[in-house]
C-alpha cells in the first residue's frame, strides 16, 4: 500500500511536468484545521486537492473546506 505522502509526491511530480504550479503546507501545525492538501493552477484551471491513503477518511473540517471551495464553481 502507498502511503499519503508518496501518493502526494507522485501527483506533485506528474502536475509540474504537465505545466502545473502547485502549493502544499510542509506543516499544517499553524494553518486553518481541514485545509485541502494541494493546491495547484495551470492557465484558467485550478484544483483543489485532499489526498487520502486507502483507508483515509474525510474530517469534518476537511469536507466543510471541500463544500465551501465546490460551492465556488
Amino acid at each position: 500500500m502507498i502511503t499519503e505522502k508518496d501518493f502526494r509526491q507522485q501527483i506533485l511530480d506528474l502536475a509540474r511536468i504537465l505545466g502545473w504550479r502547485c502549493y502544499f503546507s510542509w506543516s499544517s501545525i499553524h494553518s486553518p484545521a481541514g485545509y485541502p492538501d494541494l493546491t495547484m493552477v495551470r492557465l484558467s484551471r485550478l484544483i483543489f486537492a485532499e489526498l487520502k491513503s486507502e483507508n483515509g477518511k474525510v474530517s469534518d473540517a476537511q469536507q466543510e473546506w471541500l463544500s465551501a471551495l465546490a460551492a465556488t464553481s
